[in-house]
């Protein structure tokens, strides 16, 4: 009788396991099928998602690259656009990486651009510096577990509202920083842990790691993604946006210019400093980057200037 009781309960055991590994093939083959696809949000506009650190976040609106944004696309190309401000202080790629599908999923953008990596120096919360137990591995890379989180995310999403993001944090109080902000219709607490230095090499290898499969999971929804360098070239910005280079190759898009961003910059500054104590970019210098987002999403086809703005570029 036991014997029997035995055997039937690892049948059951070996026969879940093979349905699930099924299951798990079949989205693999096929993709995840419940992919948030790009829509315009409920007014109508088309949303383009900024993602990102303290770079993103910046100086408070309007004086920061997604504000500037908006306000150049909505000037100059056709329809009206807004752009949201998803940028978090401190924040490491694989705190951007773990978000990244909700934010999609609840924004769903029709263009996102990603600035970050220069905290994976400094800040090892739920990085892979450190392996992660084999339970957190397969919850992370299993379409099928990604599949239940995106059914559950939809089940709980009001998708007639699209909330302003929200960052319950006006001056950031540096590493071991623990604050709330609320993205994509969900409060999170945001922790940063400082960790023990590591090489350059093993920074270049985790943010491209982090920024491929955030490019990835956008790919796989057909949302153009481009990434944005920091515009400095030695350091620790030196690994960081080597990989941001190389993961562009390797989608083969672009990736935005900050260092092009500095010239024009220094023209309009009339000599005030194109950064400010934390080294984030002065509103002059974030109104070129932007400058230079708008120029690359013209360039790629994304957005159609309209007639007047193209005739009054050519005038000057």
């Amino acid at each position: 009788m036991v014997s029997r009781i035995l055997r039937g309960l690892a049948l059951a055991v070996v026969a879940s396991i093979g349905l699930i590994a099924v299951l798990e093939l079949a989205f693999r083959l096929g993709g995840l099928s419940l992919a948030a696809a790009p829509r315009p949000a409920p007014d109508g506009s088309t949303v383009v998602l900024c993602v990102g650190d303290s770079h993103t976040r910046g100086q408070l609106d309007p004086d920061n690259y997604p504000a500037q944004l908006e306000l150049i696309l909505n000037e100059r190309a056709g329809g009206h656009y807004r752009v949201i401000n998803v940028g978090i202080p401190g924040l490491n790629t694989a705190q951007v990486r773990k978000r990244f599908e909700r934010y999609i999923g609840y924004y769903r953008p029709a263009i996102v651009l990603h600035w970050a990596g220069i905290n994976n120096f400094w800040n090892y919360a739920e990085d892979e510096v450190r392996k992660p137990a084999w339970n957190d591995w397969l919850v992370e890379n299993s379409r099928l577990a990604r599949f239940v989180r995106v059914a559950f995310f939809y089940r709980r999403l009001n998708q007639q509202v699209l909330e302003k993001p929200v960052l319950d944090l006006h001056d950031w109080p540096g590493p071991n920083a623990k604050f709330v902000a609320r993205f994509a219709g969900t409060e999170d607490e945001i922790v940063d842990r400082p960790g023990d230095p590591v090489s350059e090499e093993q920074i270049e290898k985790l943010t491209r790691g982090d920024l491929t499969s955030m490019m990835q999971t956008a790919r796989e929804r057909g949302i153009p993604m481009f990434l944005v360098v920091y515009p400095f070239a030695e350091d620790h910005y030196r690994p960081v946006n080597q990989a941001i280079r190389a993961v562009s190759k390797d989608f083969a898009v672009p990736f935005v210019d900050s260092v092009a961003a500095i010239e024009p910059a220094k023209e309009k500054a009339h000599g005030q400093p194109l950064f400010d104590s934390w080294v984030h970019p002065t509103p002059v210098l974030y109104r070129e980057i932007a400058e230079q987002a708008y120029r690359l999403l013209v360039v790629q086809d994304l957005v159609h200037e309209s007639a007047v703005a193209a005739t009054r570029a050519g005038g000057n």
